[in-house]
Formats: structure tokens, sequence, C-alpha cells
């Protein structure tokens, strides 16, 4: 049924043939959901009608005397969804229909007037879950992109490293002391980055870790990286429980210094 009542949904019906739309108003009055409708006859009316009072569904002609229903999927930008109708069953009409974003398609006949009331509240459960979805999804990158900006601030040298010792990603502070971008070093295995060595030192907490899926801890003289580290690794798990990756964390706790001594060169 039609109602005044401002929580029940806005329709924006727009279609310049009086016949067409009165047969849309009567179903929607017919049927025990409560809508709200607004009729214009073209896109120019259409747009005012969106300024005045934003729809939560538009239902469109596809042909129209200032233009095509279509038009109006680029004006609603994604704050409503859009149904385009057309007298005619076209199928490519139907596939540019929804590749430029329309919620649905249909073809104008007796039924589908009397069974409008019902595909727009479905329509508009639909479109409720597609914003759903949407949200959660920029919730997603948000989060994201704030752990990004997280990483690269954090002053402390990190590594993250797959099983067969393979970098992964690289923080700001790290790529910096090891003097390339981060991307160069991501496939890079960690003890050539890391130590300069072919292998993994013999006191490099890594085996541990792996052996109990502990954190563990370190002071490590890193030559490659000019300094004495307090290294901790801790162990990144799957659903299942097992290791897939681990985090490579270097807090500097002071710069090797170089002596000069009669018999070579010595780190103290």
């Amino acid at each position: 049924m039609l109602t005044d009542n401002f929580a029940a949904p806005l329709i924006l019906v727009v279609e310049d043939d009086k016949n067409h739309a009165e047969l849309i108003q009567r179903s929607f009055e017919d049927d025990q959901g409560e809508f709200r409708l607004e009729i214009a006859g073209t896109i120019s009316a259409a747009n005012m009608a969106m300024d005045r009072h934003p729809p939560n569904l538009v239902l469109t002609d596809y042909r129209l005397p200032d233009g095509e229903g279509s038009e109006l999927v680029a004006l609603a930008a994604g704050s409503w969804p859009v149904i385009i109708m057309t007298s005619h069953g076209s199928e490519q009409v139907a596939v540019e229909a929804m590749k430029i974003g329309a919620l649905d398609y249909i073809v104008k006949t007796p039924e589908t007037f009397e069974n409008l009331p019902r595909n727009v509240a479905y329509a508009l459960m639909s479109w409720a879950l597609i914003r759903s979805r949407r949200q959660a999804a920029d919730a997603d990158l948000r989060a994201k992109r704030d752990w990004e900006r997280t990483f690269d601030a954090v002053p402390e040298l990190i590594f993250i490293i797959d099983v067969h010792h393979t970098i992964t990603r690289v923080n700001k502070a790290m790529a910096e002391r090891c003097g390339l971008p981060a991307e160069a070093l991501v496939g890079q295995k960690c003890c050539d980055a890391v130590h300069g060595l072919e292998v993994q030192p013999e006191d490099c907490p890594v085996a541990a870790m792996m052996q109990d899926g502990l954190v563990h801890n370190k002071e490590i003289h890193e030559k490659k990286l000019n300094g004495i580290f307090d290294v901790t690794v801790s162990p990144l798990f799957d659903e299942e429980g097992v290791i897939t990756s681990f985090v490579h964390l270097n807090r500097s706790k002071r710069a090797l210094v170089v002596k000069t001594i009669p018999d070579g060169i010595r780190y103290a």
C-alpha cells in the first residue's frame, strides 16, 4: 500500500507512459507492504526529485523523452539501486544495463507490473546486503592501510619470513638499514639479506622456534647490518595451528665498533 510514513521506502518511478505509470502505482496501492511513491516523466524531472528527496530505489523506463534510463545509474552513483524497465526484451540491453551498474533489468508485462512491489522489496533486501558487504570490504581496506602505515612507522627492523626462509614483507626501517627498496628484499633468503651468508648462522633462533612453536629471543652481532641486536622471532600459524611464517624483529642495541689491531680487524 502507499503511505506517507517516512519510514517506508521511497520508490522513484521514472516513466513517461501514463498508462504504465498508472499500472505501476496501482500495483503498489494493492500490495500489503508499505511504500512511498514519486513519479517523474523525464530524466530531468527525476534528477530534481532525487535532489529533493533521495530515494531508496529508482525504477526507470529504458527509453525516456530526454535520454535513456541508464543515465540514472550514473546519477545514483551507487547511493541507491536502479532497476531498468523496457517494453521489449533485449539481451544486449540487459547486459548493458548490468554492466553500467543497474541492480536489475525487467521487461514490462502485466505480470511484471503486478509483481513489482515484491520485486522491489527483494531488490531492497539485495541492495542492503550489497551495501553491507561493501562497508565490510571498505573497513578491511582501511584496516589494511592502517596496518601498513603502522608497520612502516615502527622503528625496529622487521622482516616477515616464510618457513623456507624467504622474505615476504619488510618494513621501512629494515629496508633503509639494508640500503635497498623493500620490494628488492622480498623474495630474498633472510640468511643472505640479514647475515650475508649462504646458510642460516648457528646462533639463529629460528631453528628453535620451528621446533617448539614458541617465541625465541637472542642477542646477535650482525656484521652486515653493522650492529648488535636483540633479535626476536615469533611464529605465525594457519587455522590448523601449523607454522606458515614468522616475524623476525631486530631491536638495535648499539653499533659495531671497528678497531684496527696489529693482526687485522676486530669487531667489538
